[in-house]
């Protein structure tokens, strides 16, 4: 079971293991509920497991489509409320460089639909997924 593995540090901070990769993150409880907020929050990861799963669904419809990944830039966000404490809302914008025709962009906008950790979050969790052209002038 344990695909990972979460130490306690004290003042609301966790070191959280991957023993599979050998990779680690560091988590910190913002400031704004009485922690350092020197690093990702627990809800900052909510969000960032968001955006990677829009993005890497997106990656395979944008390679078979010919959109290259550098012209593509994802921007994530989280709302909370206060009372009853809780994630509110997630905000994921994709912003694609240059020309991107319509159907390319519904085929992307599908793929984003598809993501997995939107599925898996409590409907009361508004997700608003932006898929926008940053066409040049």
């Amino acid at each position: 079971m344990a695909e990972l593995s979460v130490r306690l540090l004290g003042d609301g901070e966790c070191l959280v293991d991957h023993p599979a990769s050998g990779a680690a993150l560091h988590t910190s409880r913002s400031a704004r509920f009485g922690g350092r907020g020197s690093s990702f929050s627990s809800t900052d990861l909510v969000a960032a497991a968001l955006a990677t799963c829009v993005a890497t669904d997106l990656e395979h419809v944008a390679v078979r489509n010919g959109v290259s990944l550098d012209r593509i830039r994802i921007e994530a966000g989280k709302e909370l409320l206060l009372d009853p404490k809780r994630l509110a809302a997630l905000h994921v914008r994709v912003r694609i460089a240059g020309a991107c025709d319509d159907v390319t962009l519904l085929k992307l906008r599908r793929a984003a639909d598809a993501c997995v950790v939107q599925r898996a979050l409590h409907p009361d969790v508004e997700c608003m997924i932006e898929i926008v052209r940053d066409d040049p002038a």
